[in-house]
């Protein structure tokens, strides 16, 4: 995790308005979307609908990113990628989290690049990412706020 790349696109994502300063209260719909997107994983992978599962975790990992830069300064990021900038260059996420939202991104990407031509999504690095999830989720008071 390089800081001070991500401060250099943070700040690339500012100069071109990426960012919109709302209502720090609005955190909670995010919050809650994110929980509601967590068990929709957690649902599919129990049905074994991996890509399913998966796209639902990515989807949670983007709400929970969105509230933080919310809750945290008031900003709602244009794009998930403005949304990670700001995140990891403010250092709201520790590195280890930094990688495992980093992995779940990485792995969707994969996953729906695979889905085209074969079927090896592995279930049990999905559960892995889920509860690695889930544990970041509680920290930042996910289901707190519901």
């Amino acid at each position: 995790m390089n800081i001070e790349i991500l401060k250099r696109k943070y700040l690339q994502c500012k100069k071109n308005n990426r960012y919109q300063e709302v209502d720090k209260n609005i955190y909670k719909i995010y919050f809650r979307s994110s929980n509601e997107d967590l068990s929709k994983s957690q649902e599919e992978i129990l049905s074994g609908n991996l890509f399913w599962s998966l796209a639902a975790l990515d989807s949670s990992a983007t709400q929970l990113l969105d509230g933080l830069s919310i809750k945290r300064l008031g900003l709602r990021p244009r794009s998930r990628v403005c949304s990670e900038n700001l995140i990891f260059s403010k250092k709201i996420l520790n590195e280890m989290e930094y990688e495992i939202i980093r992995n779940i991104r990485d792995t969707r990407n994969k996953a729906a690049y695979d889905a085209l031509f074969r079927n090896d999504l592995e279930k049990d690095k999905i559960v892995s990412l889920i509860s690695s999830f889930e544990k970041i989720f509680i920290k930042f008071g996910g289901g707190d706020d519901q």
